[in-house]
């Protein structure tokens, strides 16, 4: 019978670190650990996902963006995937 805190590996200097696997906050606060040391600008693993959702809206769509991220409201992905500005002014241009 398992009781108490699950075993966990330990590293050489004998810090404790979790055998299973990054959490989304462990992973972003590795992130900004990172950062902090290089005095780079902090940003969060959700900057990814969104850039990703804005190049698949320009190239795709809104509907395939919404189906890639698994969207059940086109709503939800208008947020994450930013419009396309520069097609709108050729599109303007173009008309007159």
């Amino acid at each position: 019978m398992n009781q108490g805190n699950t075993p966990k590996e330990t590293w050489k200097d004998g810090r404790r670190c979790s055998a299973a696997s990054y959490t989304t906050g462990s992973y972003r606060r590795a992130i900004h650990r990172i950062c902090d040391k290089h005095d780079l600008e902090k940003w969060s693993p959700n900057r990814i996902r969104h850039t990703a959702a804005t190049e698949i809206r320009q190239k795709f769509g809104l509907e395939a963006t919404q189906t890639v991220l698994g969207h059940s409201n086109a709503v939800v992905t208008e947020i994450s995937a930013e419009r396309d500005l520069a097609l709108a002014a050729a599109i303007a241009a173009q008309l007159g």
